[in-house]
């Protein structure tokens, strides 16, 4: 009777081993799969959303990822696009509401650094173009909820010494998307390193 007991206690422990073991597999196995089924741009965007964790991230990084192929930290374009989103737009809005063609001049000269600094632009002309695509949407009290970059919109700029690139900007309670040209410079060498433009 003990002998059977303990055949029986042996049976027990192999057929619960053997229920853990496929068990596991099984898990291992969905994993495996998963991982397998995944997209190289899926997996290139889980990378990027750890490294630019608490970043401004724009919808289809992935993508410029695999096309900016310069010298300058990604960390700058997206501080640069978190400055521009959270602190710079909404005091521009705000700034050059109403203004005409002769205020806006007079408001590029008493800024050019702050400008530059924030938008990369140097140039009047580039200001008040930019400046009057703002006024035209007026989003000045809006909350900012998304930004997209353009698949179809990478080229060279200023003798390849640019990737550019158009993205649009989705505010609150705004049908129209705001959309700018950027140029993230190729060499670290390059002044501006990044432009904020209007889109063409």
């Amino acid at each position: 009777m003990k002998f059977v007991k303990k055949i029986l206690i042996a049976l027990i422990i192999i057929i619960v081993v053997i229920v853990i073991i496929v068990v596991v597999k099984k898990s291992v196995n969905k994993k495996v799969v998963n991982e397998v089924a995944q997209t190289d741009e899926q997996i290139l965007q889980e990378q990027v959303e750890n490294y630019t964790k608490d970043k401004l991230l724009p919808r289809g990084i992935a993508e410029l990822m695999t096309k900016y192929d310069g010298q300058n930290d990604k960390n700058d374009l997206y501080e640069s696009l978190n400055t521009l989103v959270y602190d710079y737009l909404p005091k521009l809005f705000e700034d050059i509401d109403g203004l005409d063609d002769g205020q806006l001049s007079n408001y590029f000269n008493n800024n050019k650094d702050e400008i530059e600094t924030n938008l990369g632009i140097n140039q009047e002309d580039d200001f008040n173009k930019l400046a009057k695509y703002l006024q035209t949407l007026n989003y000045g009290d809006s909350k900012f909820e998304y930004c997209e970059i353009d698949s179809n919109s990478y080229r060279t700029a200023g003798r390849n010494a640019y990737l550019s690139f158009a993205i649009k900007f989705k505010y609150e309670n705004k049908d129209k998307e705001m959309q700018l040209r950027v140029y993230f410079a190729n060499m670290t060498s390059t002044n501006p390193e990044i432009i904020f433009a209007s889109a063409e």
